[in-house]
């Protein structure tokens, strides 16, 4: 289950870093969709996984729309979801 906005406390801490890099994270950020702060959180938190939350949403809607589309001739869609379940797992 994911936290609303509501349900998340935030924390403000400050930190350095040169220009230039702020200038790349800030366009990063925006290329993104994704406010500085939530940008520079994500990749830290999950460094080490090439899949971001972010863009395991988009690939879950995408899958629905596909089975929404398929509707009841797409044999394969229970198959699709619990791949996708599986892919949020990894993610946690």
């Amino acid at each position: 289950m994911r936290k609303t906005k509501n349900d998340m406390k935030t924390v403000t801490k400050s930190m350095k870093m040169k220009p230039e890099d702020a200038k790349t994270l800030e366009e990063a950020a925006k290329a993104s969709d994704m406010s500085f702060s939530a940008y520079v959180t994500t990749r830290a938190l999950h460094a080490d996984i090439s899949v971001t939350p972010e863009v395991m949403c988009r690939l879950e809607d995408i899958v629905n729309r596909c089975v929404r589309m398929a509707g009841r001739e797409c044999s394969e869609k229970e198959e699709i979801r619990k791949e996708v379940d599986q892919l949020w797992e990894l993610l946690k």
